[in-house]
């Protein structure tokens, strides 16, 4: 029973040892996903139904993260803010 105690004991400590701050105060890792505003998923006019499928899961998946809608395109008109799903060999380059 003792050993079970100290087993416990130290699955629970040993991790905090040489953490100089609380976890609480750590900058906190991520994209912050308000940033995608305006941005837009791009898939290939010729994307494969997996890539199509994976553009609108992507969308969805944002969608309920955030509450941000990206648009599916499959032309692009600027040269940044873009998600391209698949490989887009036939992109168009931006005008």
């Amino acid at each position: 029973m003792n050993d079970i105690v100290a087993l416990s004991v130290a699955v629970l400590v040993l991790p905090t040892i040489g953490q100089s701050e609380p976890a609480s105060a750590r900058t906190p890792q991520g994209v912050d996903l308000a940033k995608l505003k305006g941005w837009d998923i791009v898939v290939a006019d010729d994307a494969s139904a997996g890539e199509t499928y994976a553009a609108r899961e992507f969308q969805e998946f944002l969608n309920q993260a955030n509450s941000v809608e990206l648009p599916i395109a499959q032309r692009i008109d600027r040269v940044d803010r873009h998600v391209f799903i698949g490989p887009g060999k036939n992109y168009p380059p931006a005008t």
